[in-house]
């Protein structure tokens, strides 16, 4: 009966510590795509941006719209959840998603202009986080 006991204890201690490692699996591969997602999505707001900004005649309300729509990205993804394997990662997009909204803060308050975004670590800060990719992918394969 001690026997029995023990093998159904053991066993039901396996089963849960299994589904625990799958949900964690499960959340890992949400948040690398979501990540990744994020990831391409700034990579061609910055194209784009760089595009706009180098053709010589700035469109400062098709450039406000832009930034308006990715400060929204940004807000999305930093509410997001990341497993404990990529809070590392996740953390460091954070910094330079925080870089990314105070050049967005001072461009809607009027304190810099469009015209001089160039001026600003605004691309280095999307730059910092593409760098993520190669990492963020590893998370989606382990």
């Amino acid at each position: 009966m001690k026997k029995t006991l023990g093998l159904l204890l053991l066993s039901t201690i396996i089963l849960l510590t299994g589904c625990g490692i799958i949900e964690e699996t499960r959340k890992t591969i949400h948040y690398a795509t979501e990540t990744t997602d994020f990831i391409n999505e700034l990579s061609a707001f910055s194209v784009e941006v760089q595009s706009i900004m180098n053709n010589g005649e700035v469109n400062v309300t098709s450039i406000e719209e832009k930034l308006l729509d990715i400060e929204n990205t940004i807000a999305e993804f930093n509410s997001i959840e990341a497993p404990a394997i990529a809070e590392g990662i996740h953390n460091e997009i954070l910094i330079q998603n925080e870089k990314l909204l105070d050049t967005i803060n001072k461009i809607q308050s009027g304190e810099l202009m469009i015209e001089d975004l160039n001026k600003t670590d605004f691309t280095q800060s999307i730059d910092n986080i593409t760098k993520f990719m190669d990492q963020i992918q590893n998370l989606e394969n382990n």
